[in-house]
């Protein structure tokens, strides 16, 4: 893994999952959560040889966690066989009932809809026992609307019911929960909540190319705001591109490493990323070929390059989209590109945030909306956590580019705290109107 030492509240989680506590805990993203429930799901297989369920919500994340387990499974391997097996339940994969293995044990990753028909079957078969621990990812998502939500209630219910009986454990653990205390009560859990960040993340709002510190932002009349920043691209009055594409292209060069960029739909990402393209470009007449390093990329992933194909295009400007509408060849090559280095600037709908771990040293929110919806304050965790991650920057940024409408009606301000870690902005029909802090 590469780590040699642990942050204080990781040891101290591990500490409390030692003591037999089911535990409930609440780190911002970035702050290393994942390493704590991995190290016990090893504790589990290797040492207490019993099998781990990884709950997770999107099938993108399955396939994520199942790899990243696979490796370690690999670097742990001491003869011709890993020592333990990683099994997949997403869409077709995954079998009920599972298989049972003597030799090794197994840890399970699976999406929250997959996981509770295991757990179901495991209960009717009298087999519950060979789980010894339950991790659940995003664990915030029990508020969800949909089957997605609905499924992980019904699983921490079952999980629940079954703690003073089994010897199962249950860790659970999100960046983003408003009702910790609650949900810890309900699954007999310790609670651990920490607010430290081990990367910095400096927030900005950005109006009419003005860039504001959001801590200065919230305190200050609406009318006085665009005084006390500074503007980072000039008025240009003939210009065939919007004062959008502009300054999201200004945004995305005042630090150096790649940028995400938050859109309200799939056709915005792509066609912001397109315009961001042209305007970048010096010179039109230019062939797009790719770098060495991109027609590898191409050769890796078995596909084609075909400049006639926008994201191919994109890709040789070193730019890309993603979004739920993407084919899985599709969204393997703009990943794969993004985890080598080869683009610089990712333009998304709020899925990447919770759904795929690409990192960012800066991150753009383009409006408070995604889809038909406002960006909810977790949205809002999620999407900005993904700058200035740890291990690969030393800060972080966050953008949120509001229009002068929305500056102008909003209402109702609480003052700005110090000890405020996260903000989130929501906005009705009449524009940007309140903001809400812990």
């Amino acid at each position: 893994m590469g780590i040699t030492k642990l942050y204080p509240w990781q040891c101290h989680c591990l500490r409390e999952l030692r003591a037999g506590h089911n535990l409930l805990y609440s780190v911002p993203t970035s702050g290393g959560k994942t390493l704590v429930a991995e190290l016990w799901a090893l504790h589990n297989v290797l040492v207490r040889r019993r099998d781990v369920l990884f709950m997770v919500p999107y099938v993108s994340l399955v396939h994520e966690r199942a790899m990243a387990l696979e490796q370690l499974a690999l670097r742990l391997q001491r003869d011709e066989r890993p020592p333990f097996c990683v099994e997949l339940y997403a869409g077709a994969a995954g079998k009920v009932p599972p298989l049972n293995r003597r030799e090794r044990r197994s840890i399970f990753v699976a999406t929250y809809e997959k996981a509770t028909a295991l757990l179901s079957f495991c209960i009717q078969d009298r087999s519950i026992n060979r789980f010894g621990l339950v991790v659940v990812d995003e664990v915030h998502m029990i508020g969800a609307a949909g089957h997605r939500g609905a499924s992980l209630e019904v699983s921490l219910s079952i999980l629940a019911a079954l703690a003073p009986t089994t010897r199962l454990q249950l860790t659970a653990m999100s960046a983003t929960i408003s009702n910790a205390s609650q949900l810890a009560r309900f699954l007999r859990a310790k609670l651990h909540q920490d607010v430290t960040r081990p990367v910095d993340l400096h927030e900005h709002v950005v109006v009419d190319g003005v860039i504001t510190p959001l801590a200065q932002f919230i305190q200050v009349p609406a009318a006085t705001t665009q005084c006390l920043g500074r503007r980072i691209i000039p008025r240009v009055r003939e210009s065939r591109h919007s004062e959008d594409v502009q300054t999201i292209a200004s945004l995305m060069r005042r630090h150096e490493g790649q940028t995400l960029v938050f859109l309200r739909t799939r056709r915005g990402c792509e066609a912001m990323a397109q315009q961001v393209a042209q305007l970048q470009c010096q010179d039109a007449s230019l062939p797009l070929q790719p770098s060495p390093a991109c027609a590898q990329l191409f050769l890796d992933e078995e596909v084609t390059f075909d400049a006639r194909i926008p994201l191919h295009a994109l890709l040789v400007q070193r730019l890309a989209f993603h979004h739920a509408g993407l084919s899985l060849e599709d969204r393997a090559l703009v990943e794969a590109a993004y985890r080598r280095n080869l683009v610089d600037a990712l333009f998304c709908t709020t899925t990447l945030a919770a759904g795929v771990n690409l990192p960012a040293r800066t991150v753009i929110l383009k409006d408070l909306q995604t889809g038909m919806r406002r960006v909810t304050k977790g949205d809002y965790q999620q999407m900005i956590g993904r700058a200035g991650r740890t291990g690969l920057a030393q800060a972080g940024d966050a953008y949120l580019i509001l229009s002068a409408t929305q500056v102008r009606t909003r209402s109702g301000l609480p003052p700005h705290s110090s000890l405020m870690v996260f903000h989130i902005f929501s906005i009705d029909w009449h524009g940007f109107s309140t903001v809400m802090h812990d």
